[in-house]
């Protein structure tokens, strides 16, 4: 048996990386969200970057040829999830929290069991034709596990079947000593190789870093691709050197190949300046007057070499 897992959200593509290594078989991620898909890395994943029908039936037939019999959602009125349910006849629907709507018996989740007219007209009208939506609340009656990181006792007023609820707990492994900045550079104009690129947040990405501070001129599809989705993203408004003013000073350090913030920060803010071997030589020099700067500014800073 395989397992797909439903995600369109970012916040759900989080929430469903946790539930992996609780789900009891092999899953694959389906989305038609670009930005997800990018974040996917080595996850197994169907993408549909065009929706419609030539596209919904090949990946209709990928899933009953490849034996998936399982779809774990957390979004039940997503069109394309109940497409998928209507045509692959899958045993089991596992569902996981769509944030509050899971426990407020209001939420069309544990309230809907009939498209209102007052609601969506064309829903309501497809509805009485085909059948088709189906009720967001079905879904929780039929469910045959749902997932979930809040407290038992919450799903007091949900129709889901407490015996299904499963309960997660919430992660919290990070010790912060000290809070570790990696201030982002416009990377596609720096002279890199695409493999020194992946290298700089290859070293992000394990030396538990709590922020990366996006720069106004950075290709957003670069973070998207490389960097991982533990570390929070920040895109700082007016400028990253007021962001730095604005959090505690004391217990910081920041990480940068060129970035002149490192310059008009305050004093107890610790700076390191990463080095790559083999770099552009203008690359290198931009490195060089950086260094010399910070001399003649008085700064000190360490030099981290990651490769």
């Amino acid at each position: 048996m395989n397992n797909l897992i439903f995600v369109d959200t970012l916040p759900h593509f989080s929430k469903s990386k946790e539930l992996l290594n609780h789900l009891e078989h092999k899953s694959t991620f389906i989305t038609t969200n670009k930005e997800i898909f990018l974040r996917m890395k080595n996850l197994d994943c169907f993408y549909l970057p065009k929706l419609n029908f030539f596209s919904l039936f090949k990946l209709i037939f990928r899933i009953k040829r490849n034996g998936f019999t399982s779809i774990c959602i957390a979004r039940t009125d997503s069109l394309i999830f109940q497409i998928l349910y209507i045509f692959c006849s899958f045993r089991e629907i596992i569902t996981f929290d769509e944030g509050l709507y899971s426990i407020n018996k209001s939420s069309i989740y544990n309230s809907q069991f009939k498209i209102e007219r007052k609601f969506h007209t064309r829903l309501y009208l497809l509805n009485k034709l085909i059948n088709f939506p189906i009720p967001a609340a079905f879904f929780y009656k039929i469910n045959t596990r749902h997932y979930t990181w809040f407290p038992l006792s919450a799903f007091s007023d949900s129709i889901i079947d407490k015996r299904k609820i499963k309960q997660l707990t919430i992660k919290n492994d990070k010790c912060v000593e000290k809070i570790k900045i990696m201030i982002g550079q416009p990377w596609q104009f720096m002279y890199l190789k695409e493999l020194q690129i992946e290298r700089i947040f290859k070293y992000i990405n394990s030396n538990n870093f709590n922020i990366y501070l996006k720069h106004p001129r950075e290709d957003s599809q670069i973070c998207k691709q490389y960097l991982d989705d533990e570390v929070p993203l920040i895109n700082s408004e007016p400028d990253s050197e007021v962001f730095l003013k604005n959090i505690n000073s004391g217990n910081l350090e920041i990480f940068t190949l060129t970035s002149s913030v490192s310059c008009n920060i305050v004093e107890d803010i610790k700076i390191n300046i990463v080095k790559l071997s083999q770099m552009d030589k203008r690359l290198s020099y931009d490195q060089e007057f950086l260094l010399k700067t910070l001399g003649r500014l008085n700064k000190s800073y360490n030099i981290i070499q990651i490769d």
